[in-house]
Parts: C-alpha cells; structure tokens; sequence
C-alpha cells in the first residue's frame, strides 16, 4: 500500500512540476 501511495504522489509531482519545466524550457529554446 505505502509503495502504491507513493507512486501516486510521485505522479502528482510529475504533473504539477511538468508546466512550469516546459515552459522554462520554451523559454530556454528560444533564447538559444
């Protein structure tokens, strides 16, 4: 169950970290 429990946090970082990643990301590109 903790494994289970924490596989679902990890993905609910994932996507609440993604956004604002590819978006510095984005930015990075376009500097460049």
């Amino acid at each position: 169950i903790s494994g289970q429990a924490n596989r679902t946090s990890a993905k609910v970082m994932q996507e609440t970290m993604l956004p604002p990643l590819q978006a510095a990301a984005q930015r990075i590109s376009a500097m460049l």
